[in-house]
């Protein structure tokens, strides 16, 4: 559940793109 939780805030930080957040 926390290495989810992790995985979600890397992909929302990485994810500055509209594409990135897609492929997220």
């Amino acid at each position: 559940m926390r290495a989810a939780v992790i995985l979600l805030y890397i992909c929302l930080i990485g994810g500055r793109t509209v594409i990135m957040l897609y492929t997220c």
